[in-house]
């Protein structure tokens, strides 16, 4: 007889990363248990829901229809979890893990002090953090696989929340060594993240006014881009990571129009935000990143 109450919370999470994983091997090795009681947690939930949620296939395993959804709601779920715990305690203390996810970046200039303070003061709340792009982030909310997302220049979402935190500036920048040498386009040397949409757009508007390069260098972390920058280049960064680098200068270019305004925002989603607990989170997220952000204004 199929009884869905009989699921265990933690076979459902081992399920979850087999899902996601698509193999028996690496999500015992991600768990950190045997194959066998893998195996067993897996076959007591497919029996408590009466249905099989995936093919096991000589190449690896198969999502059944539907084991996506339930993989999404089984998530939300399992934080919804988390979350009663903090019912039965003090209303000012709070329970559970959380998953926030932002870019390396972000996370490295910004995120240290206002995670350290919010498990300062709340000795049960726990975190894991994801790190990719803001777009990559944004889905992973949009898909319930994170809580909690920082991202930069989010695209519309009627199903998001998003809370500005901080601003900043993109532009260029040079290593001080070059002072006020006039140097010509084919000696200057680029680096930037030429996948980005900021450097994409500063650079396209340097060009609109004669400011050429010689040679671009494409680097996908920032900071490597400000360290390398850093011995005789020139950089497109935000400020706040480029500040970070004692030798970069910003390049004095009359036009206001080679420069980008990123806007930051906390995001969740709304469903989320209709349990109380979870919205006493958010709130103690949201002060805290936004005293923690370097330049909170640009």
């Amino acid at each position: 007889m199929n009884n869905i109450d009989d699921i265990n919370p933690r076979d459902l999470r081992y399920l979850i990363v087999v899902l996601d994983t698509l193999s028996m091997t690496r999500a015992a090795a991600t768990i950190g248990c045997s194959q066998t009681t893998l195996s067993y947690a897996v076959a007591r939930v497919e029996k408590s829901l009466g249905v099989t949620l995936f093919q096991r296939l000589s190449t690896g395993l198969k999502l059944n229809l539907g084991a996506e959804r339930f993989q999404k709601q089984a998530l939300i779920a399992l934080s919804e979890l988390e979350l009663l715990k903090s019912v039965v305690r003090s209303p000012n203390t709070f329970d559970g893990l959380y998953h926030l996810g932002c870019h390396l970046s972000v996370g490295l200039s910004s995120l240290g002090q206002a995670i350290s303070n919010i498990l300062s003061e709340h000795k049960l709340l726990r975190f894991k953090i994801h790190t990719q792009p803001s777009r990559s982030t944004q889905s992973l909310l949009l898909d319930g696989k994170i809580d909690f997302g920082i991202i930069v220049n989010p695209t519309p979402s009627d199903e998001l929340i998003v809370r500005p935190v901080a601003t900043d500036c993109f532009m260029l920048w040079k290593d001080k060594s070059l002072g006020t040498k006039k140097l010509t386009a084919s000696n200057r040397i680029l680096f930037c993240d030429q996948s980005s949409f900021q450097s994409q757009k500063v650079f396209a508007d340097l060009q609109k006014i004669g400011f050429e390069f010689g040679r671009c260098v494409d680097v996908q972390e920032l900071e490597l881009v400000g360290a390398l920058a850093s011995y005789g280049g020139y950089a497109l960064l935000p400020k706040r990571i480029a500040n970070r680098y004692p030798n970069l200068r910003p390049v004095e270019i009359k036009s206001d129009s080679v420069t980008f305004s990123d806007k930051f925002y906390l995001a969740y989603r709304y469903t989320r935000n209709q349990s109380s607990a979870f919205a006493q989170v958010a709130k103690i997220l949201e002060r805290e990143l936004k005293t923690s952000f370097l330049y909170p204004e640009a």
